[in-house]
């Protein structure tokens, strides 16, 4: 009978167990691992949704402590010491609490990891790692879900970003990368003769990387090279190390031998790589003077009477309507502006991401609006960049830009009396060189023309010529618009590497002109 017994019980035990409802958590436990620089960083928490539901203010009262998700407390935890927003903290679990209110919140890392309530003081200040303030902004994009996460990582730390709703909330961690790179290197360099050739290479790298001191780094990919001769990868690291140092001569010629040796030994990635550094870093080679009879000035007057041939430049009165494209943003920017030159009346309208932006001049008055209206946020407009000297930044660029060749007549711009004979682009040319005097923009550009029709072709501009930075711009089609032949697609690119930029394409030009 009490066999019979305990059997049933067993039974009845078995059955209960079996027959447990499982549901969806409604507020779901998430873990993320992160690892920055030399550190781990682990973080869990679970993440309620809004459903609905007012979340800050209400949801979530504005001035009292939070969990910072929902459930059990959310934890932090680090493999080493770091830095956040300021404050260190020591490897090790914490606890993250926050006080939100509706500009600034507080952010509590506490010491104490066991808690599922915190009503009451259950969080004592006294039991913080440490406390600090930071600002919450409005986020355009709207989050269900509370979501925490690492943004903007780099070698030397990340950016912790708290969303939910419309409310953003980021601040720092930092970490100790340097610290613990000069310990691992120091402990290397007991025993030199037997830290190989990589560490060498790669104690070179990280202090040319993070702009410590280049002799040692020079010391040590020497070092590397002698360990490993021939090292295309570990020339080409040295010649940028002669760059950063400023030593031009010496660039080229190591990353020349370099790509020598990438070639012997068949690399294609190291080929690639070492030919395009080395076109970074070589001085773009100086037109030659041409043979013709005519001077700088003299080519610009031609190429202006082919563009503008009656001098309708100065009563210049259109919208313009263009389309922009970049690598950045698969799709494409539309905007419009109108320039009316002899009423100095500027407007224009960029229409990007389903946000759209007017800048307006009259004379010096100034007018911006975002998504039709003048009342901006402070916070908008510093995002937006929404103010009277950015409006005359475009005003002066697009008349720049769509000006040209005509703008070369503008004050302040000098022209090079030498005409070149040169190639843009593959096509034969005449180009002119052209300074601008110290009020204006101590920028080169060299302006490109056809050689028969005299038709503006493309242009190119030096920040410091011998560096070969800066970019340069090429020009297909042309529209016109009241008489003047206006350049119709733009494509920019970097002159040091060919990367593509942009493209302005003109869509189509409307003269407002009665």
């Amino acid at each position: 009978m009490r066999y019979t017994f305990i059997v049933t019980l067993l039974l009845l035990a078995t059955f209960a167990h079996a027959q447990q409802l499982k549901v969806p958590t409604l507020s779901p436990f998430s873990e993320i691992k992160q690892e920055v620089g030399l550190t781990d960083i682990t973080l869990s928490y679970a993440r309620p949704s809004a459903k609905g539901r007012k979340v800050f203010g209400e949801l979530v009262p504005f001035g009292e402590m939070w969990r910072t998700g929902a459930n059990a407390s959310t934890k932090l935890t680090v493999s080493e010491t770091v830095k956040i927003a300021g404050n260190e903290l020591a490897a090790g679990t914490y606890a993250l609490y926050t006080i939100p209110n509706e500009k600034e919140w507080t952010i509590i890392v506490h010491k104490k990891t066991n808690f599922r309530s915190i009503s009451g003081d259950r969080v004592k200040p006294e039991n913080d790692a440490f406390r600090f303030q930071v600002q919450a902004t409005a986020s355009p994009l709207y989050v269900e879900t509370f979501t925490i996460q690492f943004t903007d990582l780099h070698t030397k730390g990340c950016q912790l970003q708290l969303a939910w709703a419309n409310t953003l909330v980021t601040f720092p961690i930092e970490m100790q990368v340097d610290e613990q790179i000069d310990s691992q290197i120091a402990n290397l360099l007991v025993n030199s003769e037997e830290m190989g050739h990589f560490d060498y290479f790669r104690a070179a790298e990280y202090y040319l990387h993070n702009e410590k001191d280049l002799d040692q780094a020079q010391t040590w990919i020497d070092a590397a090279l002698q360990k490993s001769e021939n090292n295309f990868r570990y020339g080409l690291l040295k010649s940028k190390i002669y760059t950063a140092q400023g030593k031009m001569t010496e660039a080229i010629q190591t990353v020349t031998t370099a790509n020598e040796w990438a070639t012997e030994a068949e690399n294609n990635n190291y080929i690639g790589q070492t030919e395009v550094y080395l076109k970074s870093i070589t001085p773009p080679k100086k037109p030659k003077a041409t043979l013709t009879n005519l001077s700088g000035k003299e080519v610009l007057a031609k190429s202006i009477q082919y563009h503008d041939p009656k001098g309708n430049w100065a009563t210049f009165n259109a919208t313009l309507y263009l389309e922009q494209k970049s690598p950045k943003s698969p799709d494409p920017a539309k905007s419009e502006f109108v320039l009316d030159l002899p009423n100095r009346y500027f407007k224009a309208i960029d229409r990007r991401n389903g946000v759209v932006i007017q800048r307006e001049l009259n004379g010096e008055e100034c007018h911006n609006t975002l998504a039709g209206t003048t009342e901006i946020s402070e916070e908008d407009q510093k995002k937006y960049r929404l103010t009277c000297e950015r409006a005359k930044m475009y005003r002066n660029y697009y008349a720049y830009l769509y000006g040209l060749p005509m703008k070369l007549k503008d004050a302040g711009t000098i022209i090079d009396k030498a005409v070149y004979a040169t190639s843009f682009q593959g096509k034969e040319c005449l180009s002119i060189r052209v300074t601008y005097a110290e009020a204006v923009g101590d920028d080169i550009w060299y302006f490109y023309f056809d050689k028969n029709s005299y038709a503006l072709i493309g242009y190119r501009f030096y920040h410091e010529e011998e560096k070969n930075d800066g970019e340069y711009i090429t020009l297909e089609g042309e529209i016109v618009v009241q008489g003047i032949k206006i350049p119709q697609n733009r494509h920019w690119y970097y002159n040091k590497d060919d990367k593509f930029l942009a493209a302005d394409l003109l869509i189509k030009g409307v003269g407002l002109r009665k």
